[in-house]
C-alpha cells in the first residue's frame, strides 16, 4: 500500500481510542503528528497490567501450598489487592512519565 496511502492502522478488537483535549477526530491528531513531528508510524504500547506493590497486601490460603502462613514466613508472600484500592489504582499501567504529549491524555 506504500505509495497509495498516508496512514494505515491495526488495532486489537478490544481497544478503542478517543481523541481528547484540543482534538475532535483522529484525522486532526494524525495531521499534527505528521506536520509537527514528521512521523508516519505511531505505536500504541500494549502492556500487561502489573499491580503497584504499594496497593497490595499479603493473603493466605491454607489450601494452596505456596500461600500458607508458614510459607509466608520464609518465602515471598502471596499478595492480593487491598480492599480500599480500586482496580484502576492497583493496575495503573501508565508508562509515559509526565509531562506527557497532549495526545497521550488518559480517559478517566
Amino acid at each position: 500500500y506504500g505509495p497509495y496511502t498516508d496512514w494505515m492502522s491495526s488495532m486489537d478488537p478490544d481497544e478503542y481510542f478517543i481523541p481528547m483535549g484540543n482534538y475532535t477526530s483522529w484525522k486532526q491528531i494524525l495531521e499534527k503528528v505528521d506536520r509537527d513531528e514528521g512521523r508516519k508510524v505511531l505505536k500504541f504500547r500494549s502492556t500487561r497490567a502489573r499491580p503497584l506493590l504499594s496497593t497490595l497486601e499479603p493473603t493466605y490460603d491454607e489450601n494452596v501450598k505456596e500461600c500458607t502462613k508458614e510459607m509466608g514466613k520464609t518465602h515471598n508472600k502471596c499478595l492480593t489487592k487491598k480492599e480500599e484500592n480500586t482496580y484502576l489504582e492497583t493496575y495503573n499501567c501508565e508508562y509515559i512519565k509526565s509531562p506527557k504529549p497532549e495526545r497521550f491524555a488518559r480517559a478517566m
